[in-house]
């Protein structure tokens, strides 16, 4: 199931994505005695809730009560994220391409949820350096999480996987071994368009990435290349943090972002970039200039 959260009249509603049509979540889960924009609460309610979504889905459809699926109107996946933790150097053709040692363990670090941009959203290019550079991800949406999971038992935990840009500002993140400043710049990170719940995914080591700037191809990989794989980044996360449902992992980037190029290839004001993942969807954003303060 593709689950949404949408900009309603009355508010955001959570939604199921069918094809070009959406179906209202919302009056279900108030019910329920969840917000109607409640998805963090859905995703931990899930195993029991699920008859009921497929219930209300399966009516909607029948008595042709979908709505107009438009992309402008799609929210962040999950509202108010909680941890967003970002991997580094995950994929060894693009480990290659930027001259480093293949890591022993994931290099983990953190996003501020103000560095996250809606799925259609204009990504800013800040004023402070032009070094934008785009990275087309595959995101874990945390299901029921937990604390010091095996790897065995990690996929479990997973509700679904989504897209992400992780947009990077490279002099900000190479200027110390701390990379926080170029990975939270606000409004930098494209996240959805959707959760795709795990059922949906077979095996998420088989996924195609792809990337492209004003439609000139940049990345195009597979999630096959990772050196660690989802299960390993989930397990290692739940080491330092106990993880909760709608908590966000983005697990690298592969070879063919901007800074790997010669010249690079840097995010310029008014560049159209789109970021796909195989069996889940596609993100489409316009970069725009920072406004002066």
């Amino acid at each position: 199931m593709r689950l949404a959260r949408w900009q309603g009249p009355d508010g955001p509603r959570v939604v199921a994505v069918l094809g070009s049509g959406l179906a209202d979540l919302g009056a279900m889960l108030l019910i329920n005695g969840i917000p109607a924009d409640g998805m963090r609460a859905l995703i931990r309610e899930w195993e029991h809730l699920l008859p009921m979504v497929q219930e209300e889905v399966a009516r909607k459809e029948r008595d042709g009560r979908l709505l107009p699926l438009v992309e402008s109107e799609l929210l962040l996946p999950v509202e108010g994220f909680g941890r967003v933790i970002g991997i580094g150097h995950n994929y060894r053709a693009h480990v290659a391409e930027m001259g480093k040692s293949v890591p022993k363990v994931p290099e983990m670090f953190l996003r501020l949820p103000s560095s996250l941009v809606p799925p259609y959203g204009q990504i800013v290019l800040p004023a402070a350096s032009p070094e934008l550079d785009l990275e087309v991800e595959l995101a874990v949406v945390i299901g029921q999480g937990g604390r010091s999971l095996g790897e065995g038992e990690a996929l479990a935990a997973v509700f679904g996987y989504t897209v992400a840009n992780d947009v990077s500002v490279r002099d900000f993140q190479h200027r110390t071994s701390q990379w926080t400043a170029g990975k939270n710049f606000d409004r930098t990170a494209p996240v959805g368009p959707w959760i795709v719940t795990r059922d949906e995914i077979k095996d998420p080591q088989a996924l195609t990435l792809s990337s492209e700037v004003n439609g000139e191809p940049m990345q195009e990989a597979s999630t096959a290349d990772m050196i660690f794989p989802v299960s390993r980044l989930v397990a290692e996360a739940s080491r330092f943090t106990t993880l909760e449902a709608g908590d966000l992992i983005l697990s690298g980037t592969p070879s063919g972002t901007g800074s790997g190029r010669e010249p690079p290839r840097w995010l310029k004001s008014g560049d159209l970039v789109t970021v796909s993942v195989g069996g889940i969807g596609s993100l489409t954003n316009r970069v725009v200039a920072e406004r002066a303060s």
